[in-house]
């Protein structure tokens, strides 16, 4: 019986059925792949604010960094999944995200100005001469992997 399936596989026929089977899995498999712009992104979506992959992802990474300095340099991402550090990282971000929304949905947002001289008043970004470094503040932030606008 083999030996039957296998002289019928060189034909003609087979080939060109073989041909429009691979083709129809390259259309309908990885053709809606490319269609609906790839898989979803979002983890969680708290009214307007979307949670992202990479959003757990960055806060995640950040948990990690901070046990490596309590465990040492052999905490990894296996020791984070089983301590629960990524769903802790999504709990914080959509906690995080509850609270931004309650605040723009009653119209509560501290002006930039306030803020700015929240930072400069830490006393972590300041230099040893007592005054306010943004090279200090840039440095802290980009260590614990977070840019100035967030």
């Amino acid at each position: 019986m083999l030996q039957a399936i296998r002289g019928k596989a060189g034909s003609w026929i087979v080939k060109i059925l073989f041909v429009f089977l691979i083709l129809s899995f390259g259309v309908w498999g990885v053709g809606d792949m490319f269609r609906s712009g790839g898989p979803d992104q979002t983890v969680a979506e708290i009214g307007d604010i979307e949670i992202s992959v990479a959003d757990v992802d960055r806060a995640t990474r950040q948990s990690v960094e901070q046990m490596r300095q309590l465990f040492g340099p052999d905490f990894g991402m296996e020791q984070a999944a089983a301590m629960g550090l990524v769903d802790r990282a999504l709990d914080t971000l959509v906690t995080s995200a509850l609270l931004d929304q309650a605040a723009a949905d009653f119209g509560i947002v501290p002006p930039d100005s306030l803020i700015a001289d929240e930072i400069r008043a830490t006393p972590a970004f300041h230099d040893p001469s007592g005054r306010f470094s943004r090279d200090i503040f840039l440095g802290l932030l980009a260590r614990n992997g977070l840019n100035e606008q967030g």
